[in-house]
């Protein structure tokens, strides 16, 4: 769950499809109003479509748009992308998931990041209104389950044996790879060209 303009957007109630082998009935994405002052009954503000929970990964709410891929992958159920007003749950776009794992979005300067466990890091306009614009991808990490850090700027991500930083600020470096298992911990250097990343798709 996640919270913006006075309501918590949230999965609706579902059970896993793999549970006793049976299909399960879908679950929506619902947006629930606080109280004025946080005291007394919360409030359905919006339902939006069955079939639209977030599976595996998170929401974000980020510049008055809620976005999120449904779905579980492994089970073969559909994948899609969704942007939706915030404010009253309708449809702002939608397309086929960018990426066939699990995903953590994030957003940050207009865009929205969403990095799939891959470790393939896709790059979208976030401002979009009216249709999916995907700015740049690339893989920057082996196979990841933690959820990254944005510092400045600066995205940290780590899998099992390597933590990572690259410069989201518009130059797309990676500044740092770290050996996890050596419990060595460098101050970010700028790696030479050869082994900068950017994202075009190539390294």
């Amino acid at each position: 769950a996640v919270s913006g303009e006075g309501k918590v957007f949230m999965m609706g109630p579902t059970v896993l499809p793999h549970v006793d082998g049976k299909q399960n009935p879908p679950s929506s994405t619902i947006a629930v109003k606080m109280p004025d002052g946080g005291v007394g009954e919360a409030t359905t503000a919006w339902t939006f479509s069955d079939d639209s929970e977030t599976g595996f990964g998170n929401y974000l709410y980020y510049k008055g748009s809620l976005f999120w891929q449904n779905g579980y992958y492994s089970y073969g159920a559909p994948r899609n992308l969704y942007c939706i007003d915030a404010k009253d749950g309708k449809l702002r776009w939608q397309t086929e998931a960018p990426g066939e794992s699990h995903e953590w979005l994030f957003g940050s300067d207009g865009k929205l990041f969403i990095l799939h466990e891959t470790g393939e890091l896709v790059v979208i306009d976030a401002d979009a209104r009216n249709d999916y614009h995907e700015l740049a991808r690339a893989k920057i990490i082996d196979s990841t389950w933690s959820f990254p850090a944005l510092v400045k700027g600066l995205l940290y991500v780590r899998s099992g044996t390597r933590l990572v930083c690259v410069d989201l600020s518009g130059k797309f470096e990676a500044l740092l790879t770290v050996d996890v298992t050596k419990g060595e911990m460098p101050l970010p250097v700028i790696l030479d060209a050869k082994n900068s990343y950017n994202l075009n798709g190539t390294i």
